[in-house]
């Protein structure tokens, strides 16, 4: 039965491997909607084929690592897909020339998107329809510095720029988001192994002191008092548990890359980034003697963030209504007073698109030097506050077993 239990993921490896042979040498750059079902099948016949032989706990650790390697993945080509389109924007090179060069040699759906990419630029399309239409999806600052580049005509220092800020977003992203999985991967599994503990091991523990009448330890007393308020108090404790879990997988899918609503300390870190941004649009825009209004709506209407999307657009009808717009990016919280007054005082030497640029900046190193601040100060408190309940809960267990061997060699 085992036998041919194992031959299932063997044929969806096989299986795999054949579509990336035949697709690969004959249809290169299309894409086909039937090796896309084909792709799906076998996956789901590979991980449901490890779950009946290992079980549905190995099930779900390979699903979320192979989840993992391919978001990690992906996430890795649309950026370097968005490098290649700034490297060749800033040198002067046709787009479609990267993004062939891009596609070439791959057989996978990137390489098919990026020769589709490369065939709607040769036919005349702007970068962001050609994007579109191409199903590639560049990082959320390349899609705004490809939409506002487009618009401003100054598509090689904005791609350039939304690639350095991605770099440094990365970094920062996965060290935030690399802690907060950690922890809170240890805190459920804690939880995890206490409940089992308390209803599947403490039991025997009793029954077996009460046999050889040894008074149980006081730490492990305390384990078990503990254990017994969350039995009668269950209710209240379980929307904690509840919460931890959804930090868990807040924590899972901000590292593999999806950008998510920012938590309250977090938040502070990721609007230093979104101010960078916006201060690079508005100088791309000086750069063109375009209106700062109407790079305001520019942004409003594409940045890839819903909520500052929606601050910009109110920035943008102050602005309209006739007041100062520096004033209303700081109403709206977009930039810090300190920043307000600097872009004012530039203003009135006429120097602002270097005091936007220089500000962007700042922020963008200030970003990554908080962030890295921050995890090198939260990391060893993380370990301590684990740390501690940890050696708590394993010398309340391992002190009934001393006692009992004691007891035995009497």
């Amino acid at each position: 039965m085992y036998v041919h239990l194992i031959a299932v993921p063997l044929f969806a490896v096989i299986l795999l491997w054949s579509l990336q042979q035949f697709y690969g040498r004959h249809m290169r750059g299309r894409d086909d909607s039937m090796m896309l079902v084909i792709t799906i099948g076998a996956w789901v016949l590979f991980y449901l084929s490890i779950g009946v032989v290992f079980g549905p706990l190995l099930f779900f650790v390979s699903l979320i690592i192979g989840g993992m390697v391919v978001a990690r993945y992906r996430q890795s080509e649309r950026c370097t897909l968005l490098w290649l389109l700034a490297i060749a924007a800033e040198k002067g090179i046709p787009l479609s020339q990267a993004a062939r060069s891009y596609a070439a040699g791959r057989t996978d759906e990137m390489g098919r998107r990026g020769a589709a990419l490369a065939d709607y630029l040769e036919q005349g399309m702007s970068l962001p329809n050609a994007l579109n239409h191409s199903r590639n999806t560049l990082p959320s600052e390349g899609i705004l510095a490809a939409r506002l580049g487009s618009a401003t005509d100054t598509l090689a220092i904005t791609l350039k720029e939304a690639a350095q800020d991605r770099n440094q977003t990365v970094v920062a992203a996965n060290a935030a988001y690399g802690g907060l999985l950690y922890f809170f991967c240890v805190l459920n599994g804690m939880i995890l192994i206490f409940f089992f503990t308390l209803n599947g091991i403490l039991p025997t523990y009793e029954a077996i002191m009460a046999d050889f009448d040894i008074q149980m330890p006081a730490i492990t007393r305390m384990i078990i008092q503990v254990g017994h308020g969350f039995e009668t108090f269950w209710f209240l404790f379980m929307p904690m548990v509840m919460l931890s879990m959804a930090f868990l997988g807040y924590a899972l899918l901000g590292y593999l890359g999806f950008r998510l609503p920012a938590l309250p300390l977090i938040g502070r870190f990721w609007g230093r980034m979104d101010t960078a941004i916006i201060l690079r649009s508005l100088a791309s825009g000086l750069a063109q003697k375009r209106p700062i209004d109407q790079t305001i709506d520019l942004l409003a209407h594409w940045y890839p963030v819903p909520q500052v999307g929606a601050k910009l657009a109110a920035a943008g009808e102050r602005v309209r209504q006739g007041a100062d717009w520096c004033d209303s990016l700081l109403t709206g919280r977009l930039v810090s007073a300190t920043d307000a007054a600097v872009l004012k005082a530039a203003q009135r030497v006429d120097n602002l698109e270097w005091a936007c640029r220089e500000l962007a900046d700042a922020k963008s190193r200030r970003f990554k030097y908080r962030t890295a601040s921050l995890a090198r100060f939260v990391g060893p408190l993380f370990a301590i506050g684990l740390g501690i309940p940890i050696a708590f809960f394993a010398i309340g267990m391992l002190l009934p077993i001393a006692s009992v061997i004691e007891a035995l060699a009497r």
